[in-house]
């Protein structure tokens, strides 16, 4: 029996020792594939994100153009003989403006402009006025500046003009009040800690949770202590190149990967920034929970193959318990070992109980014929008497006719 506990024993330590082996391998094989698919799926769900608010964006601009197209598609343009008309037309519109611009105005093919609250400059030495007029461009969208009157962060939303014969004559210009934009990207959040930034086509801080680098700090150009990496975010992001890297995080204490991408017809950007603790906190989540599953289906198979191993041995102590009962001279030769399994220790309390079968067989057969001899010896004795008495008759005979012959 002490011999049967020591093999379950050891068959359970052995099994015990596979299953762990074999479901640790499986949990860390698992937790590798989880984690790194779980990193790229977040990461693939940020660049869906930082594309979609981009676009969201994107899409407001275009509207600001569509806007302008109450100018440019007028009879005033089309059929104005000189700009001072169209100034003059432009002046009787301000309350007909889109509320997206501030205010609007006419720059003729010279550079002279007309403002629709009937002011009148020179604006042929701004850049976007080269764009329209000597590069051929249709559509321009600067970048922000701060007004010194108003101390207002605006941008220009420039169209081209053209007359009834299709000549460009112009553009019109609507100013943009970014405050707009600023609060959308500053009230971005992905997941807990994720952020916004917008950066413009210098590298400029439009737009950041920390507002105070808006507009006073040069992400390409500045040296921001303790963030020298994010020059690399704006090198590629005032390149117009989409893309994503980890950087020493701004509003966390840990790394920060940051997914970028351009805003159609501007020369902004807008960066995603999502501290890599919440992008690994769900695959590490997704792991402890399989982990901690792994481990309970391991305890529950290792619980079954001590239940089961323990019912296939059954049988076995048996044998070993009849055994040592026939050694000692008190077995009962009348019992049986119940087998209730079809495997090879049923096989061989079978076996053992045809044993035991035969050794009562044999037993029987001995004592039969021990009975017989003890017969046989009673049957002997009386015979050997029987002789015994008749040998002294004899002798007894032959010493009377001796004396009678004397």
């Amino acid at each position: 029996q002490k011999k049967a506990k020591k093999l379950s024993a050891k068959l359970v330590l052995t099994l015990t020792i596979i299953i762990g082996v074999l479901f640790t391998t499986l949990i860390f094989i698992s937790n590798y594939i989880i984690k790194d698919s779980s990193l790229k799926e977040t990461r693939q769900n940020i660049n869906v994100f930082a594309n979609s608010f981009t676009s969201e964006i994107g899409g407001i601009i275009e509207s600001c153009f569509s806007a302008m197209d109450f100018y440019t598609q007028s009879d005033a343009v089309k059929f104005c003989e000189n700009s001072e008309e169209i100034g003059a037309w432009l002046a009787t519109t301000p309350y007909r403006r889109n509320p997206y611009f501030n205010y609007v105005l006419f720059i003729d093919a010279n550079g002279n402009s007309f403002y629709d609250d009937g002011k009148t400059g020179f604006h042929g030495d701004r850049d976007y006025f080269k764009e329209i007029m000597r590069y051929g461009a249709e559509t321009v969208v600067t970048n922000p500046t701060v007004a010194k009157a108003t101390g207002l962060v605006s941008a220009m939303i420039v169209k081209a003009a053209y007359n009834q014969y299709n000549q460009k004559i112009g553009m019109f210009v609507g100013v943009k009040n970014m405050k707009e934009f600023q609060s959308m990207v500053n009230a971005v959040r992905y997941g807990e800690e994720g952020y916004a930034m917008m950066l413009d086509g210098t590298g400029t801080v439009v737009a950041f949770p920390e507002t105070s680098y808006q507009m006073t700090k040069n992400f390409l150009t500045d040296d921001i202590e303790g963030h020298g990496d994010i020059k690399v975010v704006a090198k590629d992001m005032v390149a117009r190149n989409p893309g994503e890297v980890y950087i020493d995080g701004f509003m966390t204490s840990g790394k920060e990967l940051v997914v970028y991408s351009t805003i159609d017809k501007t020369p902004w950007s807008v960066a995603i920034a999502v501290p890599q603790s919440q992008i690994e906190a769900t695959a590490t989540k997704i792991s402890a929970i399989l982990a901690f599953s792994n481990i309970g289906i391991a305890v529950v198979i290792i619980l079954v193959l001590l239940i089961s191993l323990s019912g296939s041995l059954k049988p076995l102590k048996a044998v070993v318990k009849n055994i040592d009962e026939v050694s000692t001279g008190n077995a009962d030769l009348t019992q049986r070992i119940k087998v209730s399994t079809n495997d090879e220790i049923g096989d061989v309390a079978n076996k053992f109980n045809g044993f035991m079968g035969k050794l009562q067989e044999i037993i029987g057969e001995v004592k039969t014929s021990k009975d017989d001899l003890v017969l046989i010896d009673d049957k002997l004795q009386n015979s050997t008497k029987e002789t015994s008495s008749s040998i002294t008759e004899i002798l007894e005979n032959i010493k009377i006719i001796h004396e009678q012959v004397e």
